[in-house]
């Protein structure tokens, strides 16, 4: 099973909901092997190609950030098309359609756009920012962080 999967897993087994695009990209430096290394593009693809769970593009407000989850029934969706094709591997809150686009590539583009500088920085884990409506970003908690990706990579 795919690193992001488990983590995704993971993660809800905790009682909690999803995780941002850089911690899952982030989190490949704590593979167990030599893999090669995934950009955003390449989850992204990944995600829409999976069969295990529908995965979910949503705002989370405890963050105040984009986060991917494993579908929750409720939430309102759509289903960006994939070289003009349908998928629906990879959900899309209504509520970011207009920020994320209608097909794959839109998404794939606006995502690098809004993340890849958080990525190139090594800043993968947002926190809450009472103040502002965006989140801080900072590396990985050792005391957090860390420990959960290294005890979810255990089933690699």
């Amino acid at each position: 099973m795919r690193y992001w999967k488990i983590l995704l897993q993971k993660q809800r087994e905790r009682g909690n909901d999803g995780l941002t695009l850089p911690f899952l990209l982030g989190s490949q430096k704590y593979l167990p092997k030599e893999d090669a290394v995934d950009d955003i593009e390449d989850i992204i693809l990944d995600m829409v190609s999976s069969k295990a769970f529908e995965t979910c593009v949503r705002y989370c407000m405890g963050t105040q950030t984009i986060i991917f989850e494993i579908r929750k029934l409720g939430n309102s969706v759509y289903y960006p098309t994939y070289k003009g094709e349908v998928q629906n591997n990879l959900s899309v809150s209504t509520f970011l359609r207009s920020d994320l686009g209608n097909t794959i590539e839109e998404l794939i583009r606006n995502l690098i756009e809004e993340f890849q500088d958080k990525i190139d920085n090594q800043k993968y884990s947002a926190e809450p920012n009472v103040n502002d409506r965006n989140p801080n970003w900072r590396s990985f908690s050792i005391l957090n962080d860390v420990p959960f990706i290294e005890e979810s990579f255990k089933l690699l």
